[in-house]
């Protein structure tokens, strides 16, 4: 990118869209917090709201996705003067967004800032558009949880910014802006140019423009600080077996209907998992859901979330938490007693040919019941013996250089 030109582009492109009111029951004014962790900038709330357009034929949001194909958007903060240490969550107002695509990722980055310099990333969380767009619609924060709690640098000098390189205002059309405010609180609000460059928007190479976004990190003196959505505690999940479970953690739990589980491969796209009936207490409550077969993958990673639904049929995201799979290891159910016909519940970790026989308790082979090609992950064969008389037998499942037994008996 020449920096000329970008002088002479951004330098008073700068057009007020509209304010966007902040109203006491969207402010981010966390009641109950644990681990004696806080907000930043609070005087936010109480500061004029608006959201800027780029005033040229480039197009697009200041403080969001634009023509000049801008990846990020961050907020600066020193804590230098503060006893906190650790950051776990982090609160943001968006103005706007809309899609190409309603499973595209957000990711939220935590970048080291000793200096006022941008440096390495020190944690990502995400949000999905999808989600965004249910927050925007209803004049509310969207909220991210780190899996783990950051240490903060020596100097407590750190950026949040929101990651838009999934995102493109051309051709896409992809829109997502943060609202803002038009008072820089020191070295506020910065970009990074689509050639990796940040800068700070109150520069004259950039916007020129002091302001700050609307951006809200919770921090806390000890890793243990917590203050999840309405209700919701907590969000884990662990790899067992070939199986994930998760455990979420909810306290005065009111007016809820369910939680529908949703998952998300590689691909990034969530898909319906299953519901878990909301129990409606006042008091702490932890929830299960085992997804079956859902390891039964390649190695890489998962990412859940949960779609809380209330009474009223109003719907809020949770944040999406990550779980490492090591791949499917070869395992296989049979359906015992059987007649006539054998079912297997298989998962696979690769793909490859299942030879499968049936022996008398004499070792005499009764049957051969063919070969089934698996692919990686849950299959269910079927394997039909024919008439049999009544009895036990061993089937031998074959795999290669692999052989499995299992006792079966023929009612």
């Amino acid at each position: 990118m020449v920096l000329g030109l970008v002088i002479a582009q951004r330098n008073n492109a700068f057009k007020q869209y509209h304010q966007k009111f902040l109203t006491a029951g969207n402010k981010p004014i966390i009641n109950g917090l644990q681990g004696g962790c806080d907000t930043i900038s609070p005087t936010f709330l109480n500061d004029s709201t608006v959201i800027y357009l780029v005033d040229n034929t480039v197009g697009g949001f200041a403080t969001g996705t634009n023509g000049y194909g801008d990846l990020a958007k961050a907020q600066y903060f020193d804590v230098s003067s503060s006893n906190d240490n650790y950051l776990k969550e982090v609160y943001i107002y968006f103005a706007a967004a809309s899609p190409s695509d309603f499973s595209k990722w957000v990711p939220i980055d935590v970048i080291e800032g000793t200096g006022h310099k941008v440096g390495g990333v020190m944690g990502t969380a995400y949000l999905t558009m999808d989600a965004i767009v249910n927050d925007v619609n209803h004049n509310r924060f969207s909220h991210v949880v780190f899996n783990a709690a950051l240490n903060l640098p020596a100097s407590k000098q750190f950026y949040v910014s929101v990651n838009m390189k999934n995102l493109h205002f051309l051709p896409n059309h992809d829109t997502l802006a943060i609202v803002s405010s038009p008072f820089d609180k020191g070295y506020g609000a910065w970009d990074e140019y689509s050639d990796g460059t940040w800068i700070p928007f109150a520069s004259p190479n950039d916007y020129g423009k002091d302001l700050s976004l609307y951006i809200y990190p919770l921090l806390s003196p000890t890793p243990t600080c917590t203050a999840m959505p309405v209700h919701l505690t907590s969000l884990t999940g662990q790899a067992k077996e070939n199986n994930v479970v998760l455990n979420w953690q909810v306290t005065q739990e009111v007016n809820m209907k369910q939680y529908n589980v949703e998952r998300a491969y590689n691909n990034l796209q969530f898909v319906y998992a299953g519901t878990v009936p909301a129990v409606n207490t006042n008091i702490n409550h932890t929830y299960s859901y085992v997804d079956q077969n859902a390891a039964g993958v390649a190695p890489g990673n998962l990412y859940y979330r949960l779609k809380q639904v209330n009474a009223d049929g109003n719907i809020t995201y949770s944040t999406v938490t990550q779980v490492p799979v090591t791949g499917a290891k070869f395992t296989a159910k049979v359906v015992n007693p059987f007649h006539g016909v054998v079912h297997v519940n298989i998962t696979s970790p690769t793909v490859q040919t299942l030879q499968a026989t049936l022996y008398d308790l004499q070792g005499r082979k009764v049957a051969t019941l063919g070969s089934n090609v698996l692919g990686v992950g849950y299959t269910v064969i079927t394997l039909p013996t024919g008439p049999l008389p009544k009895g036990i037998y061993i089937l031998n499942l074959s795999t290669g250089s692999m052989v499995y037994k299992y006792k079966i008996v023929n009612e």
